[in-house]
């Protein structure tokens, strides 16, 4: 991607949307689930879908406070997580994680030759990730005999704080899947992590998860990382300590350098991300239905009115102020 192209994708916008969660049209994820399930128009769902793959426990996740009846998440762990935990009885559903129904939904060109791609660990709104980029620059200059291509594939937030000229300042070049409340920004990701041989990260992250999910290999190399944060960042924005036994579980699995996605590591990211969860077209308009059914019938009135006004509000402010 040129500097224009690449700063054109992950430029800062608000989230306009009608959805009644507003998680649910990060990355796309309400639009992608009504076009897999031949849903027209955009009514919102009624169910609440998990914005990104879980790595623990989170009893401070905000998605447990969700008036809406129904909860769609990766993986059956997390939806029975979810169930004994939620703070208004809504009822859990392991649908898989959102990348299988854009995989499902695309066709990537497949890149002829052996392309490396690096995830970096990579900043957020409230968290901003600081490491040494010239020693990343560095290891990836020593695998580049072994590739046809390399490239860094940086997340929104990084573009904007400068990173991709950092790398290209060492010839490496980059590309993103565009900023979060981008509607393709799955799309984009199917088809970057599709044209890799290989995915290179430094840190667990749903990009570990996603890679894997669309068949292919992971090296997980770890390296030093210090957050800061920003002053209005949520309590918990990186995670309770538990996250730790899921990273050590990662760096045994993926510390090996394989060339095909080994069936503990697949196994990994199903439980993970629930690739075996994923519905066909006809079993997700089923869910999508009795969510909506059950949003008539189980929300008090007093809630989906809060949530229907709450909605609208945010949907014409930020409509406004695009």
């Amino acid at each position: 991607m040129e500097r224009a192209e690449i700063h054109e994708l992950a430029r800062a916008r608000r989230l306009v949307t009608r959805e009644l969660s507003p998680f649910n049209a990060f990355y796309g994820h309400a639009d992608l689930l009504r076009r897999y399930a031949s849903i027209k128009g955009s009514r919102p769902l009624k169910a609440a879908i998990e914005h990104g793959p879980t790595f623990f426990p989170n009893p401070s996740d905000p998605d447990l406070a969700t008036h809406l009846p129904r909860y769609f998440c990766a993986a059956p762990g997390q939806a029975r997580f979810f169930e004994e935990h939620a703070l208004h009885g809504a009822r859990a559903v392991a649908i898989g994680a959102p990348i299988l129904y854009a995989r499902a939904l695309a066709s990537p060109k497949p890149f002829a030759g052996r392309r490396l791609i690096f995830f970096d660990a990579h900043s957020s709104h409230y968290a901003t990730a600081n490491y040494d980029v010239g020693a990343t620059a560095a290891r990836l200059a020593e695998l580049r005999s072994e590739f046809d291509d390399v490239v860094v594939c940086l997340y929104w937030r990084d573009v904007l704080l400068g990173r991709a000229e950092l790398y290209q300042r060492y010839g490496f070049r980059c590309v993103t899947a565009g900023h979060m409340f981008d509607t393709q920004f799955l799309f984009r990701l199917v088809e970057i992590i599709s044209s890799a041989s290989i995915v290179l990260t430094d840190r667990l992250g749903s990009h570990l998860l996603y890679a894997l999910a669309l068949e292919r290999p992971v090296w997980l190399e770890q390296s030093s990382v210090e957050y800061e944060l920003a002053d209005d960042a949520p309590p918990g924005t990186l995670g309770p300590p538990k996250e730790g036994e899921v990273l050590d579980r990662a760096a045994a699995l993926f510390a090996r350098r394989v060339e095909i996605v080994e069936p503990d590591q697949r196994a990994f990211a199903d439980e993970l991300c629930g690739i075996t969860s994923l519905r066909s077209p006809g079993e997700l308009a089923d869910l999508l239905a009795e969510a909506e059914a059950s949003y008539r019938s189980e929300t008090p009135a007093r809630s989906r009115l809060r949530l229907e006004a709450t909605a609208a509000a945010r949907h014409l402010w930020n409509a406004a102020h695009w």
